[in-house]
C-alpha cells in the first residue's frame, strides 16, 4: 500500500526525512560558529597572561606626579643594584680590578652581582690596562666608578695577549703563545684558519654577530646554530671581546619594531618596553628595565649590554 500523500506532495518518510536534515544543518551551524571561541582560547593564553601581568604591574607600580621628585624606598633600591650594601662594610683602598677578589669589590661598596660580573668579563679573556677601562662592566654605575677611580692601580698590561711576540733571548724550546683573535671584528678569513671553523661556521659567527651588534663575552659563541660545543671548548681561550664594538640601541628612542629585531628581545617584549617607557615617560637608568613584566635577572643580564639611553 503507498505511503499516504499531504497536501503540500510530501508522504510522510519525506517530511521525516527533510526535517532531520535541517536539524544536522542546524547542528552543524552552531558548531562552525563556536569554532573559534574554542582556538581563541588558545590562541590568546599568552597575550592573557602579558596583559594580567601588565595590569598587575601597574596597580603596584603607580607613580603620582608628587613621587617622581621622591620616589618610594623600595622603588629605590631596586633601580640602585648596589643598595643593598652595608654601608658598615664598606671601605676604600688601593686595587688593581686585574686582581682583586670578588670579596675585595663587595669590601668596596658593589655588589655581589657586580663582583661576580668582573670576575666573569675576566674569566673570558677582558682585561683592564687602564683605569677608564673599569667602565667597561656594563652593571657598574657612574657613581661607582667614580667613588672608586682614585684607588684603581693597575700594576701592569698585560699585553702578550692581543700582540704575542715571541722573544729570541728565550730558549726554543719554551712554548709561544697563540695569537689571540677580536670576535667583534674577526673577517672570515680570520675565523676558517681556526682548527674547527670552516666558512659555514665562520659566516653563521658574522651573521649572529650583527644581528647581536657584538659578542659581549666568547660563551655567546654557543648561541650560533649548530656551533659545536667541543669546538667552542678548544677555543675559548683564543678569543677577546672589545665591549666597546658592541653596537647599542637607544631604549628611549627605538621604536617597537627597532627593539623587536634584536635576538634577545622580540615583539613581545619591545612592547612591554615601549609601554613602560610610555608611563616612565622615558628610563632613567638601564636598570629600570627590571620593571617590565616577563624580564628576569637573565634576560636583563643579556639585553643590559645592547641598550643605552642617549645616543
Amino acid at each position: 500500500m503507498p505511503a499516504p500523500v499531504s497536501q503540500n506532495g510530501l508522504s510522510r518518510s519525506a517530511r521525516t526525512g527533510l526535517i532531520s536534515l535541517l536539524i544536522v544543518i542546524a547542528v552543524l551551524f552552531v558548531f562552525w560558529r563556536l569554532l573559534p571561541v574554542f582556538f581563541q582560547k588558545e590562541t590568546t593564553a599568552e597575550d592573557e597572561q602579558l596583559t594580567a601581568a601588565w595590569n598587575q604591574f601597574k596597580q603596584d607600580n603607580t607613580v603620582h606626579p608628587e613621587d617622581r621628585q621622591h620616589p618610594p624606598p623600595s622603588a629605590a633600591n631596586y633601580s640602585n643594584p648596589h643598595a643593598k650594601t652595608p654601608v658598615a662594610a664598606v671601605s676604600l683602598f688601593p686595587f688593581d680590578p686585574n686582581t682583586a677578589t670578588e670579596d675585595d669589590f663587595v669590601r668596596l661598596g658593589l655588589s655581589p652581582a657586580v663582583a661576580q660580573t668582573i670576575a666573569r668579563y675576566r674569566s673570558k679573556g677582558g682585561q683592564f690596562r687602564k683605569p677608564e677601562d673599569f667602565q667597561k662592566i656594563y652593571t657598574l654605575s657612574e657613581a661607582h666608578y667614580k667613588r672608586l677611580a682614585p684607588y684603581i692601580h693597575i700594576k701592569s698590561a698585560t699585553t702578550s695577549a692581543v700582540h704575542p711576540r715571541r722573544d729570541i733571548s728565550r730558549p726554543a724550546s719554551e712554548p709561544v703563545q697563540q695569537e689571540m683573535v677580536s670576535l667583534n671584528t674577526a673577517t672570515v678569513d680570520e675565523l676558517i684558519r681556526l682548527r674547527g671553523i670552516g666558512p659555514v661556521y665562520a659566516g653563521r659567527i658574522i651573521k649572529f654577530r650583527d644581528k647581536l651588534g657584538g659578542f659581549y663575552e666568547t660563551a655567546q659563541l654557543m648561541e650560533v646554530y649548530g656551533f659545536p660545543d667541543s669546538t667552542y671548548q678548544l677555543l675559548k681561550d683564543r678569543f677577546v671581546t672589545d665591549v666597546s664594538n658592541v653596537r647599542k640601541i637607544n631604549v628611549n628612542g627605538a621604536s617597537a619594531e627597532v627593539l623587536a629585531q634584536h635576538p634577545y628581545i622580540g615583539k613581545k617584549m619591545a612592547e612591554n618596553i615601549i609601554r613602560l617607557r610610555n608611563d616612565l615617560h622615558q628610563f632613567r637608568e638601564i636598570t629600570e628595565l627590571r620593571q617590565v613584566p616577563l624580564i628576569n635577572a637573565e634576560k636583563y643580564r643579556k639585553i643590559a649590554p645592547y641598550l643605552k639611553l642617549t645616543d
